[in-house]
């Protein structure tokens, strides 16, 4: 098997058939399989998926088990030589599949790929980013990455394939051989930063990492299930939107290095939490308030004043 390809899926039951059905739509030579892992979701989305597509290998997660230990659950299953994680709010395009694994055929050192993402409208959305570094989080904490440069690398700065740090984990080629090396992606991590992760101890092990533009997949992230959030827990989402980068510095980075972390974390922090509370007092009692209010609080006490 050339391919596995694995998809997570939660509450996006349109948005993963139409997922599978582009892979149904193209015309290739690679002999893939899809995995769809489904982190109990309440859309009817498994039994959707169970009646279009019988032959998909379906797992149902009796929780949610977030995004990277259902892909490593998903990696248990492939038989493929190459995984390719994919999101259930993107579509595979005619070609890419062929571009992403010839390319690995022609180039052994490469050891994860990605490709352009673009939006519905034709746009190149960013897929490229770079590891989390102390200029780089003091970049983003004072609000200069116009002047600098932040974590994401603009879409279309590189005009031909390139050596990068990381791919963004929408569309993410890896070899089955640098997982069986390295590991998959790091359980700890329920959401956010699992690529980036990944993508470090894969290129500290001599492995390149490429993102090609001569192929692309379509990436429907302004239709993403966070225009609907009555099914979603924004306190977790919350919360692991700092957690992770707490989770980086502690496995990969010095003492000196966390501590100036939680100290650039509490300017970012801090008045966001001291802004929702104010929200609070004044009678905003909303999910999307109160619960990204606990997921902020958790970071505050967990990471910050500890």
């Amino acid at each position: 098997m050339d391919v596995s390809v694995v998809i997570v899926n939660y509450n996006m039951k349109a948005l993963v058939l139409e997922c599978a059905a582009s892979f149904d739509a193209i015309k290739t030579n690679v002999e893939y399989e899809l995995i769809i892992v489904d982190n109990d979701s309440r859309d009817g989305s498994a039994a959707a998926i169970k009646e279009k597509y019988p032959k998909v290998k379906l797992v149902e997660n009796k929780d949610n088990a977030g995004f990277a230990r259902a892909c490593n659950i998903g990696f248990d299953l492939a038989v493929g030589d190459n995984i390719l994680f994919f999101n259930p709010d993107t579509e595979m395009k005619a070609g890419s599949l062929d571009v992403m694994l010839n390319y690995f055929k022609d180039n052994p050192t490469v050891g994860i790929i990605g490709c352009r993402n673009e939006n519905t409208d034709g746009s190149e959305e960013p897929s490229v980013y770079r590891y989390p570094t102390l200029w780089r989080t003091f970049v983003d904490t004072f609000y200069l990455k116009k002047i600098f440069g932040g974590y994401e690398v603009p879409a279309g700065t590189y005009a031909g394939n390139a050596d990068v740090e990381v791919i963004c984990g929408a569309c993410f080629m890896i070899r089955r051989s640098v997982i069986e090396q390295v590991g998959s992606f790091d359980n700890e991590l329920w959401m956010y930063g699992e690529d980036v992760e990944l993508c470090y101890r894969a290129r500290k092990a001599g492995w390149r990492i490429v993102h090609l533009t001569d192929c692309s997949v379509i990436h429907k992230r302004g239709e993403r299930h966070l225009t609907e959030d009555s099914h979603h827990d924004l306190a977790r989402i919350s919360y692991n939107h700092y957690r992770w980068i707490f989770h980086y510095y502690r496995k990969h980075c010095s003492a000196l290095s966390l501590s100036l972390l939680r100290g650039m974390m509490f300017m970012q922090v801090y008045p966001k939490l001291w802004s929702r509370k104010r929200k609070f007092a004044r009678g905003d009692t909303s999910k999307n308030n109160t619960e990204r209010l606990q997921g902020l609080e958790k970071v505050y006490m967990e990471f910050i004043v500890k």
